[in-house]
């Protein structure tokens, strides 16, 4: 039976895609834990494939974090990052695996006004205080590129949106865990008010798990059959929400009564990334998601957790 890759999947994405595609008994997904795997210890890596002779690798690992975390450990969100790229391409071209495909982010982009399009890459300043991480995921992604230029391998990325819904490990929160948490934490303690500091010009675009785990399976089997020839393509969000607006609808999800004070900030960050999807449309058609409902499952899963 052919071996397929998990790499991250203590992770969000990598735990929800691991336990999707065992579903699917055409193939034996290999799912190893930092333990078994270090992507960051070149000799673990290269004994690791040795052992399984994988057909194909689907990348979830990184090293993720807030503004904060990445402010704080600079080197370390560019080094190691880009060091799991060079250890993991490497020894997959080395030990004859013709199929990856690398999970990417938004964050490769400089902020723009408009959707970003796959040509926008480079095209402006990274983002200063996630430019760390920023690097990182460009370096692998320009690194998928040249070593399909210079081994004819089938090495492609996928660049996603914020990502929101269930989440075991209690890391790297982010921002509709984080006003999750906060409702359900006043609540229970009987918090007569929250106050949330945010710019009100800030907005995010979200994608739920559930659909992030779906397409990549999609994308996967399209790489498989060398139907994918994009170096990289844009996987938009299901909505583009003002995170003022995101907090009032979370109020409501959690019937929360106290009062809530939205501080206008000064933000840290990209204040707006959208991307654009036409690319990725021609090969998933966009379907109508509930946004409202995905939000409350979600909220329900955090209300229980915390």
């Amino acid at each position: 039976m052919k071996k397929i890759l998990i790499t991250g999947s203590s992770g969000m994405i990598g735990y929800a895609l691991a336990k999707k595609l065992r579903e699917n008994k055409e193939f034996r997904i290999i799912a190893p834990s930092k333990k078994d795997l270090d992507l960051l210890n070149l000799r673990s890596v290269k004994s690791f494939f040795k052992k399984h002779k994988f057909f194909s690798v689907i990348n979830c690992a990184a090293l993720n974090g807030g503004t904060f975390a990445i402010e704080k450990n600079k080197i370390d969100f560019l080094s190691k990052n880009s060091l799991m790229a060079i250890n993991l391409l490497s020894t997959s071209k080395t030990y004859g695996v013709k199929n990856l495909l690398n999970i990417s982010s938004s964050s490769i982009y400089p902020e723009l006004k408009k959707k970003l399009k796959e040509k926008d890459l480079f095209t402006g300043k990274l983002e200063k205080t996630n430019e760390p991480y920023s690097l990182a995921k460009i370096f692998m992604l320009k690194l998928c590129e040249y070593y399909n230029e210079g081994y004819l391998t089938n090495y492609r990325s996928l660049v996603f949106c914020n990502i929101f819904g269930f989440k075991r490990s209690k890391k790297n929160i982010q921002i509709v865990e984080y006003i999750c948490k906060e409702f359900v934490s006043a609540k229970k303690n009987k918090l007569p008010e929250i106050k949330f500091k945010i710019n009100h010009n800030l907005s995010r675009e979200f994608i739920y798990l559930q659909d992030v785990v779906y397409t990549i399976s999609f994308f996967h089997k399209l790489l498989l059959h060398q139907k994918f020839k994009e170096n990289f393509i844009n996987i938009p969000g299901i909505k583009v929400i003002y995170i003022k607006d995101l907090i009032k609808k979370l109020r409501k999800i959690s019937k929360y009564k106290g009062k809530v004070i939205i501080e206008n900030i000064k933000n840290k960050g990209a204040v707006s990334k959208t991307l654009d999807g036409k690319l990725s449309s021609k090969y998933l058609p966009s379907i109508k998601k509930n946004f409202d409902l995905q939000l409350k499952q979600t909220f329900n899963y955090f209300e229980k957790k915390y």
